[in-house]
């Protein structure tokens, strides 16, 4: 009988067997057919429904895109179609995020950022933005949008992830785009680089724990006591929550949780040297921006010629324009200002009518009080009910209060709201008209014209062209407030009173700029990588807020070590992966009392460490590990593990641990949450012990494997795919890198990840060098490749030239044998009558 019974399992298993792997192998023959119908192939003679005359689409050897056209309308057209067929998911996943419509694919996963995208209001302020533009940008635009839908329209199938992802709401899987959707992207990118109101939360919340004094040395400048104030206004919820804001925490929430909440230390590395000090006699100029890595990259790099217009350089997918790059005659780059364009303002609510808030100091009630303005905004959920929010606004802008996990958790809701003002959203947003004007710059002073008309976000520019002018300029809509103003828009203040309102703008005339002569005058060189652009002296309200100058210290040293520059050194430069301030700081640390099994054989791979975050070795780890466990034991008692954990990532406290250390200052130091007083070597002993037990468990325990490009990997994360095991293999990508937050070659850690904290998110998202005595001669790497289709290998054929700091050439007019695709479109036929 058991026998039988074997018999029988046997048969069936194999039948089974069988059976799976005829499953497997209709799988592998499906993907393959999709793969074999989807993959990229010329469209010569292709004719688009909407396009009114021939142009030609070319691709050399460098990937680089090549669009002419016979009119500047055909020519935004074309560039929306080239678009939609290389990145059309990016298209649709930067859409949705504009409009807070990810739970439409991602269920309540993404509720928390719907919510706080739609209570900003980026589509109805895109709108509003666009009834003020001139008529060549809104035919820019709407030729835009009109060939990201003829290329849609003719598609015969669509990129994996609308098959992967449907919509909960009926319709096409790819709506029309619009042109507000161009518009409202661009207010996502200002999001990304203008985050201040994030500061101002924190400081907020910390200050219900710390002293002026100890929040100054956290979060610098220590300007006012600004808990005893909020304590006094009756701002703090009572009694103090002591657990953060619950959220959904899905790994899905994580690939989108950080969109308008930016952390601490992003930026960019841009500089321009007159010809006085380079080989070629002729100006040279480097830009490397620096942004969240993503999978495909947020540029594609394109040359775009039409009567009137001959560009080439970064345009960011979803924009018709050359953000960064060349024409003819100039160069520019961007590195980000980082000003103070953000203002929390505390609306005090009416005591019996919560419907209207204060707007006087005093008087008649009928004159110090105002009505909200409301509107109902409906999210769909996909697996759930629709969930309706109503969103408030007061004069200063919409109230962000009830979807802000700080504010939610830390204001007393009964008493004020908290409105967020911000440049970005103004109905004089022309930004977009600003570029028109740049891609048609022959000149830096043409160019500068044009950056008049630059709203947001702000931006350092350096400039140079081929005739030997170079300069820098800070273009954007920058505040001016109040000097009698004691908060200086560090925190949020009362907007009843007009003390804290703004003054206008800052006019272009005021901003930073350097000319020619002036550039000289200083040594022939100017370099910006987000610090204070401010000279000491000028009398200007840009904020508080500003990025450690550790880049631009070390980019004004190299710069001035070579007399002659050329385009080798400059990327010698972009390459550089001295971490100062860290080899400064573990030197302060002394050798540590340690017992720990790995001390014996750890120790000897951190001594010598030169503060070179070379990805081949391992002192950076050791010593990256030995900062962060340290800079975690001192402080976190502070605030408390759990709000430690949600400010923690955000920025890392470095300034404030140097101070600390420096000074061996036993306040801090001591432990608050045990009844011993502990001395900073207590900590940094503990600290060091505590760092190789974290490595030991993420990366083995053989401290000679822990080199810095196994714990420091740039990871160019997918939306969503890289939250799904199975899929992030396929749509991540990931590649060692040298580098850290500080480092001129930026690979920001993120702290924040507890499982991976050393990884790079946020780096060179491409980078440029010109030499303007043969502009043709200019070069450039993305992190990605030009293409979304995963399966191509344009997906991430640029990632290993990337890591290793190479570069590709950037040209206008490649020769003939360096064209590897040329194809022609033409407009489709006139239908019948």
């Amino acid at each position: 009988m058991l026998a039988r019974t074997a018999g029988m399992l046997a048969r069936w298993s194999g039948r089974l067997a069988a059976l799976l792997g005829l499953g497997f192998l209709f799988l592998l023959l499906l993907i393959a057919g999709y793969v074999v119908l989807a993959w990229p192939r010329p469209t010569e003679g292709l004719t688009l429904q909407g396009l009114r005359g021939t142009v030609a689409v070319r691709t050399d050897d460098a990937e680089v895109i090549h669009i002419e056209a016979q009119s500047t309308r055909d020519l935004w057209f074309a560039l929306g179609a080239v678009h939609a067929r290389d990145r059309l998911w990016q298209l649709e996943i930067n859409r949705r995020i504009a409009q807070g419509r990810l739970s439409e694919l991602f269920g309540e996963a993404t509720l928390d950022t719907d919510r706080f995208l739609r209570t900003l209001g980026l589509l109805e302020a895109a709108r509003a933005q666009l009834e003020g533009a001139s008529p060549e940008l809104r035919e820019q635009l709407q030729a835009y949008a009109d060939g990201v839908n003829a290329w849609v329209a003719q598609m015969r199938i669509l990129p994996p992830e609308f098959l992967l992802l449907k919509s909960s709401v009926e319709g096409p899987y790819v709506e029309p785009y619009r042109p507000e959707d161009a518009q409202a992207w661009s207010l996502v990118m200002a999001l990304d680089l203008g985050g201040n109101h994030q500061l101002e939360a924190a400081r907020l919340e910390l200050a219900r724990f710390l002293g002026r004094d100890r929040l100054g040395l956290l979060m610098p400048p220590a300007l006012t006591d600004l808990g005893a104030w909020y304590r006094a206004l009756g701002v703090y919820r009572s009694p103090v929550e002591t657990r953060p804001v619950q959220r959904t925490g899905s790994s899905t929430e994580e690939g989108f949780a950080e969109i308008g909440r930016s952390p601490e230390g992003r930026g960019s590395n841009g500089w321009v040297i007159d010809g006085s000090r380079s080989a070629s006699g002729k100006p040279l100029l480097a830009n490397d921006p620096h942004l969240g890595l993503s999978a495909p990259s947020l540029w594609q790099v394109a040359h775009l010629r039409a009567p009137g217009i001959d560009v080439i350089g970064g345009v960011l997918v979803g924009l018709p324009a050359v953000v960064l790059g060349r024409t003819a005659g100039v160069a520019w780059g961007f590195v980000n200002t980082g000003p103070d364009v953000q203002d929390l303002m505390l609306e005090q609510l009416h005591p019996t009518d919560p419907s209207r808030y204060r707007i006087a100091p005093d008087g008649p009630e009928h004159s110090a009080y105002a009505h909200f303005s409301e509107r109902e905004e409906v999210i769909q959920v996909r697996g759930g009910a629709a969930q309706t929010l109503t969103v408030r606004h007061s004069r200063h802008g919409p109230v962000i209060s009830g979807v802000h996990r700080f504010l939610a958790r830390e204001v007393e809701a009964s008493r004020y709201a908290v409105a967020l003002r911000w440049s970005a959203l103004d109905r004089e947003n022309r930004t977009l008209e600003a570029s028109l004007g740049m891609m048609r710059a022959e000149s830096v002073a043409q160019l500068r014209e044009a950056l008049r008309s630059y709203w947001a976000p702000a931006q350092n520019v350096v400039m140079a062209d081929t005739s030997g002018e170079v300069g820098f300029q800070v273009a954007g809509a920058i505040p001016r407030r109040n000097p009698l103003n004691p908060v200086a828009g560090i925190a949020p203040v009362p907007g009843w009173d007009q003390l804290y309102r703004w003054q206008g703008y800052h006019e272009f005339r005021q901003l930073p700029r350097r000319t020619t002569e002036e550039i000289r005058l200083q040594g022939g060189v100017h370099a910006s990588a987000n610090e204070k652009p401010i000279d000491e002296g000028q009398k200007l309200s840009f904020g508080e807020d500003w990025t450690r100058p550790d880049r631009k210290l070390r980019i004004v040293a190299l710069l001035a070590a070579t007399q002659a520059h050329d385009l080798g050194s400059m990327r010698k430069i972009q390459a550089d992966h001295y971490a100062a301030s860290l080899h400064t700081l573990i030197g302060s640390l002394g050798a540590p009392t340690s017992q720990h099994r790995l001390h014996e054989s750890a120790w000897p791979l951190l001594q010598g460490f030169d503060g070179r975050m070379d990805r081949r070795k391992v002192g950076p780890t050791l010593a990256t590990a030995w900062v962060d466990e340290l800079t975690r034991l001192v402080f976190a008692d502070e605030i408390g593990e759990a709000r430690w954990t949600e400010h923690y990532g955000r920025r890392d406290f470095r300034s404030a641990l140097e101070a600390v250390i420096a000074r061996r200052d036993t306040l801090w130091c001591d432990d608050r949450t045990s009844s011993n007083i502990e001395r900073c070597e207590t900590m940094i002993a503990q600290a060091w012990d505590a760092a190789l037990e974290a490595l030991s468990a993420r990366l083995g325990n053989d401290p000679k494997s822990w080199t810095w490009g196994r714990a420091h990997q740039a990871v160019s994360v997918h939306r969503p795919f890289s939250q799904i095991p199975g899929l992030r293999q396929l749509f991540e990508l990931r590649v060692a890198s040298d580098g850290d937050t500080y480092t001129v070659n930026a690979g920001r850690l993120s702290l924040s990840h507890r499982e991976d904290p050393y990884r790079n998110q946020h780096a060179p998202s491409l980078r440029f060098l010109h030499d303007l005595s043969q502009p043709e001669a200019s070069r450039f790497v993305m992190h990605s490749g030009q293409s979304g289709w995963v399966f191509t290998p344009a997906y991430r054929n640029m990632l290993g030239r990337w890591s290793q700091v190479e570069d590709l050439p950037l040209r206008m007019n490649p020769p003939e044998e360096a064209l590897v695709r040329q194809e022609r479109w033409h407009p489709a036929a006139a239908a019948p009558r």
